[in-house]
């Protein structure tokens, strides 16, 4: 994966990040598991959208995080089918309990969804370095 970054709170749909060539390949219609970790109790729900050519798919809407505690989550996604970009922007949100905390955070990486056959090494990759950014929340809380 090219881009992972701390978390920018408050800013869709990256914040402050800026758009990098994708070096991660998935194809369409492909599953992965997105693993992201919450260490602060703030409850609330988490979003995951594809945005490609200013259109955003949801791939996993409001997925409830109250009471579930602090710590590694995961979450099973899966690509929709006829859709191919590069580049795109897969975004994750996490939209706390607003009497806990008054902001949303974010964080993307740049990918590209291809039509046709990928390795597991790369998806691995994606999945090993989207869990890398997504732990930077703790040093953000």
């Amino acid at each position: 994966m090219t881009h992972t970054q701390t978390f920018n709170v408050g800013k869709a749909p990256c914040g402050t990040q800026v758009a990098e060539t994708p070096q991660t390949n998935f194809t369409m219609g492909q599953s992965f598991t997105a693993q992201y970790r919450i260490d602060a109790n703030h409850g609330g729900y988490v979003q995951m959208n594809l945005i490609t050519n200013g259109r955003t798919i949801s791939l996993a809407d409001k997925v409830n995080v109250q009471g579930t505690g602090t710590g590694t989550k995961d979450q099973l996604i899966q690509l929709p089918f006829g859709v191919t970009c590069n580049p795109c922007i897969f975004q994750w949100i996490w939209v706390p309990n607003k009497d806990v905390e008054t902001s949303n955070y974010y964080a993307c990486s740049d990918i590209k969804i291809v039509n046709g056959a990928m390795g597991s090494i790369k998806a691995n990759w994606f999945i090993a370095s989207m869990v890398a950014s997504l732990l930077m929340l703790v040093f953000m809380l």
